[in-house]
């Protein structure tokens, strides 16, 4: 995702993989000699004993692709975590290393302590092994050709119920990088799905994604990097909420073998340049009344005489977004729409161009 200021009350989508499958990427029609060189790495970013020791189920990664066409390359950096940004690495591989674009996604699992661990010396060492990882990625690279593809596959459901929306996206996305040699250099795939099964259970872990991308690896190798890009998850939650390792294996294995049987039925992508672009997409917000959001504020502060819903959490941030919240009612900065019959407060979660989060997602309470 690429990470810039935006104004309250919208959200700036990032659409990078879909992008880069069906626009122009790559350059290969039949004897047609290869014009992208491309270059993967991962490093194992857990470093528990700079997040205070924690139990660790399995492993946290960073892995890199890089794609150039001699004059537009992009690093994409995916990296098994909720947050952060790593906003001054892009930088740093933006200038050092001469990359054009650096797009970063966080799977966003919700086992990684939450930022809990994330202490200063972990945030240093982590941000070495991401350029460390682009570093690597830019020095070994080599003539590929790209291939797309996607799979049906559905493993995850609206976290509001089957009353509000039973729409989820049903499939996968897949992107292979392919070498000379006809040999799989990296496979990057991407679904929308919040990883929160193994959330709640210990040890730290990279969910159903981690399990997704072993799936895959199993197959064709693990010399192969292959990259997990969450989609625009939004109010889609994974099954199995909170069920537990082993459901998030079940559930990895299932998207891993939608990856597989994409990869078995790919199209090659034809292009002679790398085309990189973004899009806003302008949101409503949907603000409570007054009323509302005083009673809204009385349940998560003093508690109510109904507990609330799963999602939420009696913490500093679920306060400090309400007390956003109410701002933006009293600047009345936004477009809008008030209502006692509003169910879902579309705040979605900003970041700014130094990575720290400003506004969190949050909901109302009937």
């Amino acid at each position: 995702m690429v990470t810039r200021k935006t104004k309250p009350g919208t959200r700036r989508v990032s659409v990078v993989l879909s992008l880069l499958l069906l626009s122009s990427v790559g350059s290969f029609g039949l004897g047609e000699a290869l014009a992208i060189t491309a270059g993967a790495s991962r490093r194992d970013v857990t470093v528990p004993e700079l997040m205070g020791d924690p139990l660790v189920h399995d492993p946290l990664f960073v892995r890199v692709l890089l794609l150039d066409d001699g004059d537009e390359s992009v690093a994409i950096i995916c990296l098994d975590m909720i947050a952060p940004w790593f906003a001054e690495v892009r930088e740093k591989i933006q200038e050092e290393l001469g990359v054009s674009l650096v797009l970063v996604n966080c799977s966003h699992t919700h086992s990684n302590g939450r930022g809990v661990g994330s202490t200063p010396k972990w945030r240093v060492r982590v941000g070495k092994l991401i350029f460390e990882a682009a570093e690597e990625a830019v020095a070994n690279q080599v003539p590929v050709s790209l291939h797309r593809s996607r799979a049906p596959v559905k493993i995850a459901h609206n976290r509001y119920g089957d009353a509000f929306t039973q729409e989820v996206v049903p499939w996968v996305n897949v992107l292979e990088v392919r070498k000379e040699s006809g040999k799989p250099l990296a496979v990057l795939f991407e679904h929308p799905a919040h990883p929160v099964i193994a959330m709640t259970h210990p040890g730290v872990s990279a969910d159903y994604p981690g399990y997704a991308v072993r799936r895959v690896n199993a197959s064709l190798g693990e010399n192969v990097i292959t990259m997990f890009a969450q989609g625009c998850s939004g109010n889609i939650n994974a099954d199995h909420v909170a069920g537990g390792h082993a459901h998030a294996e079940a559930v990895g294995n299932e998207l891993g073998e939608a990856v597989l049987v994409a990869l078995k039925s790919t199209t090659p992508i034809k292009a002679k340049a790398i085309s990189l672009r973004t899009k806003t997409i302008m949101l409503n917000l949907h603000l409570p009344t007054v009323q509302r959001w005083e009673k809204m504020m009385e349940r998560i502060v003093v508690g109510g005489e109904e507990p609330p819903r799963e999602g939420w959490a009696n913490d500093d941030t679920t306060r400090d977004t309400m007390l956003a919240l109410r701002e933006l009612m009293e600047r009345d900065a936004v477009p809008h729409a008030h209502g006692d019959q509003c169910r879902d407060v579309g705040i979605g979660v900003v970041f700014g161009g130094d990575g720290r989060r400003s506004v969190h997602g949050i909901r109302t309470l009937d």
